[in-house]
């Protein structure tokens, strides 16, 4: 399921459907990802699982330089971090969080909680897998949207490029760095009494 998630629609759709798959694997409703926000120190709520809200809606940066690497924080144990302090108000027996990216590029966290001890080594191999899928389809999905904008803008400036070509009444050729003709508008042709096709990678 979580393979067929890469082709969602918008990447709001594909956060909810994949927190829906996470929470199936991970068997708990309290799971939300942290995204870093621009120039800011902190790290917003991207989205969330929580029926009501119990971790909070940002968190300092320096949060993500702490929870680099996977941690459990256990009931009982000393408090870091802002998520462990909200798992704390709110009973929970664990909080698990990792950094979404790589060691040299990190853009987020993925958190969890629990309301009761899971298995240490299980919980570690299956929040590292999720947050991992997680990371590499937030990447491929922003890649993706960059190529469709960018693919988007050249369209739009070369539609431009083309109705200006088509209806200026003066002549226009276009060449390539070494002066040969690679195009030249309708004026042009009528103007030199050659078609395009004829003189196309000629010297101007």
């Amino acid at each position: 399921e979580l393979t067929r998630l890469v082709d969602s629609s918008g990447l709001e759709h594909l956060m909810q459907e994949m927190l829906r798959v996470i929470q199936g694997i991970l068997k708990t409703d309290l799971i939300c990802v942290y995204q870093a926000v621009g120039n800011y120190p902190q790290l917003c709520k991207m989205v969330s699982s929580e029926g009501a809200s119990i971790f909070p809606d940002s968190i300092p940066s320096t949060d993500l330089i702490r929870l680099a690497a996977t941690n459990i924080w256990t009931s009982g144990k000393r408090v870091q971090t802002e998520l462990h302090r909200a798992g704390r108000m709110a009973n929970l027996a664990q909080v698990i969080s990792t950094r979404l990216g790589n060691e040299n590029a990190s853009f987020g966290l993925l958190v969890a909680g629990f309301t009761e001890r899971q298995s240490r080594q299980q919980l570690d191999l299956l929040f590292e897998f999720v947050a991992n899928y997680l990371s590499s389809n937030l990447q491929h999905f922003t890649l993706v949207d960059n190529l469709k904008k960018e693919r988007d803008q050249s369209v739009k400036k070369l539609s431009i490029r083309n109705d200006l070509q088509e209806n200026i009444k003066e002549g226009v050729l276009v060449l390539t760095p070494d002066l040969r003709i690679a195009e030249m508008n309708p004026a042009a042709e009528l103007i030199l009494g050659y078609a395009e096709a004829e003189v196309r990678s000629h010297l101007a």
